[in-house]
């Protein structure tokens, strides 16, 4: 009995590693998916006007962006939706960013690079105060709010968790699409991650059926691309004449688009139900 028990305990704590390492990857894809964003934001390459081939990488790389931020967010609800919440682990974020801000800060002024200002000193000092880094700003007020918000869940039934999750759908996701073109300033970032959380939250304690095969994540996540590359094509060619389609994909990349959203989902659950042995993680990261 006991042989069966500790067979079963290994098994159980194997399972665990295995979804862990898929969760770790994905953590490693979405920090490629933010560098690679950037580099086509500050490269140009997101600026080409004529249809090309770079202009489409450097579109599909532009995506990366805000899908990144949303999988990291989406990362943390699923891991921390069902724990016991630890004060010391928002102090831990806290000082990490005050570190970084006050590094930064100090290595630009003794380089020369910017001038000493106490102002902007001040700022980063208090870089989660003054909103100096908006990721930080906004993960810090969800960690605040995530004692909260789990009791919340846990106190829920799956009807009313769904109903919960279909609202924030129309609110942070919806309206900001077809309304405000996907603007952060219709939505606080700090409110929209606690959906995020919550989105995430939903798809670990009940999730979505046709999402469970990896087949269909696929099919999503191709789709949705097909979409944004279709709305890339034909907002370029009307651009030359009409400037609202200036903006082209970038109008469906912002964090709460449903491009964005959709693509995380399909994303998330690909990983999640995608097997990766530790010894084929260590093989990507040597």
């Amino acid at each position: 009995m006991l042989e069966v028990e500790d067979r079963d305990r290994k098994e159980k704590k194997e399972l665990n590693n295995r979804r862990q390492m898929n969760f770790e990857l994905l953590r490693i894809v979405s920090m490629i998916m933010i560098i690679l964003h950037h580099y086509s934001l500050y490269g140009g390459l997101i600026g080409i006007e004529t249809i090309s081939i770079n202009k489409f990488i450097g579109e599909y790389i532009y995506i990366g962006g805000k899908l990144g931020t949303v999988l990291f967010v989406m990362i943390s609800g699923y891991f921390l939706i069902d724990k016991t919440y630890k004060f010391k682990n928002l102090i831990k974020v806290i000082l990490e960013v005050f570190f970084y801000s006050v590094s930064i800060y100090m290595i630009l002024v003794l380089c020369q690079k910017i001038e000493f200002s106490p102002k902007d000193l001040i700022k980063s000092l208090f870089p989660i105060i003054y909103n100096q880094y908006w990721f930080a700003t906004s993960y810090v007020g969800l960690y605040i709010f995530i004692p909260f918000v789990n009791k919340l869940v846990k106190n829920m039934n799956e009807f009313q968790y769904k109903l919960l999750i279909i609202i924030g759908m129309i609110v942070f996701v919806i309206i900001p699409t077809i309304v405000i073109g996907g603007g952060d300033g219709f939505i606080g970032g700090i409110s929209y991650f606690i959906y995020l959380y919550m989105l995430s939250g939903y798809l670990k304690k009940y999730n979505f059926n046709m999402l469970k095969k990896k087949k269909n994540c696929i099919i999503l996540i191709i789709t949705v691309l097909c979409i944004m590359m279709l709305v890339s094509v034909i907002s370029t060619y009307l651009a030359q004449d009409f400037s609202i389609f200036e903006n082209g994909i970038t109008y469906l990349s912002n964090q709460h688009s449903v491009t964005i959203v959709l693509l995380a989902i399909g994303i998330f659950q690909l990983f999640r139900y995608t097997n990766i042995k530790i010894n084929s993680l260590k093989f990507v990261l040597q």
